[in-house]
């Protein structure tokens, strides 16, 4: 793509700071381009949902506002739902109080508020076809939004949640990368026997533009990547049901891991192409796992093994505090982490930190949750005992969505 002739003036400090220009890059906000110009007073309607534009919104993206499209531009859709609203004032209000669970009451309160009102636009879908592509557009957003925050206000760590999506063109586009990115890494989360998805027919229509082109809030450039981490996740969660390895699914999956090419215009963004490495680590990691449960590997395996979760764990030792790039450490961290042996005690440490601060930027206790079940995980494994984080938390009745 060629760069714009004008200088950006709304980027963040992080971004200025990691010389990261978005000015040659096309980031995806649909609903932006139609929508009226917002003012102040109809942007931030009430504290709450100021709150969301400015903060909670940022738990839901890699970038910050204007970029993320979770912020004030969406503001032009709550006039429609209010199901979409009252979704927004529960992440808010649960995000400001640290979703401490006994402080959830009100946010709890607004999920049910939401819930209720999604019955009443679902009616005026079917009789008010003036309105129709509107309220599709609002009820899968709000279903999304509310399915994956679903783990966020459930002290329990048992919720989890799965929404059916169909949407139009723009809109389409940006909830389909964000559906993928959320499937890529909750997909070990669902039983074997649960219903999958059309892969063949998911991976043929996003190797076309744009969404082999677009940068994503969500995925960065690695959309296309996120159904192969899906399927990893998916296998790895198979064998560890039933204890049986099927070769060709796990050797079909390696090579399209490792064949996976990234945009061309990728190497103008080293951070995001870093982030896009990661994931591709993240899925190979999967399949190394998958392996353990049924056999013990061999020295070359668990070397290229152990040097791909250093790659990642080296990744997440260059975020900045405070920085949305964080948002996507949390599935990487189960996933890596639990694998460092008890000799790169330094790397624990990083992995330790790097949960404190997602913890602290997010609020989303979840994370907190996820690390609790590294550590159980390194503390079995130094006893000498064969375990791996989803045998645990599966063991433990929990189904942490960390993504």
């Amino acid at each position: 793509m060629s760069k714009s002739s004008t200088k950006s003036r709304t980027g963040c400090e992080q971004c200025k700071r990691r010389n990261f220009s978005w000015d040659s890059w096309q980031v995806e906000r649909p609903w932006i381009s139609n929508a009226r110009s917002l003012t102040p007073s109809s942007a931030l309607e009430n504290d709450i949902l100021r709150y969301w534009y400015d903060e909670a919104c940022l738990n839901m993206a890699l970038f910050r506002p204007p970029l993320n499209p979770l912020s004030h531009s969406l503001s032009v859709w709550l006039r429609h739902s209010k199901a979409l609203r009252h979704t927004l004032e529960c992440v808010a209000v649960a995000h400001r109080v640290h979703f401490a669970p006994d402080q959830l009451a009100q946010a709890l309160y607004a999920r049910g508020l939401a819930i209720s009102s999604l019955k009443h636009e679902v009616a005026r879908i079917q009789v008010s076809p003036a309105k129709q592509q509107t309220l599709i557009k609002t009820t899968i957003l709000f279903s999304l939004i509310l399915a994956v925050s679903a783990g966020w206000v459930d002290p329990s760590g048992t919720d989890f949640e799965l929404s059916r999506l169909a949407t139009d063109r723009s809109f389409h586009i940006y909830i389909f990368r964000l559906f993928l990115y959320w499937d890529a890494f909750s997909s070990s989360l669902s039983t074997s026997d649960a219903q999958a998805y059309p892969v063949n027919t998911i991976s043929d229509t996003i190797a076309r533009p744009p969404f082999s082109s677009l940068v994503h809030p969500i995925t960065g450039i690695a959309t296309t990547l996120c159904p192969l981490i899906g399927e990893a996740g998916r296998y790895l969660r198979w064998v560890v049901d039933t204890r049986t390895l099927s070769a060709p699914v796990s050797l079909d999956l390696e090579s399209r891991l490792r064949q996976w090419q990234p945009p061309d215009t990728s190497s103008s963004q080293p951070q995001l192409l870093q982030l896009a490495e990661g994931y591709r680590n993240a899925g190979l990691i999967m399949l190394y796992q998958a392996e353990a449960v049924a056999r013990a590997l061999s020295t070359e395996e668990e070397a290229d093994l152990l040097s791909r979760v250093l790659y990642i764990i080296n990744i997440l030792k260059h975020i900045p505090d405070q920085d949305p790039m964080l948002n996507w450490a949390g599935p990487l961290l189960v996933i890596s982490g639990s694998e460092l042996p008890l000799t790169h005690s330094k790397e624990r440490l990083v992995v330790e930190r790097t949960a404190l601060r997602l913890t602290s930027w997010t609020r989303v206790r979840v994370y907190r949750r996820g690390f609790e079940l590294m550590q159980h995980v390194w503390r079995l494994r130094d006893s000498g005992a064969k375990t791996a984080w989803l045998m645990l938390m599966i063991e433990s009745g929990l189904a942490l969505a960390m993504g």
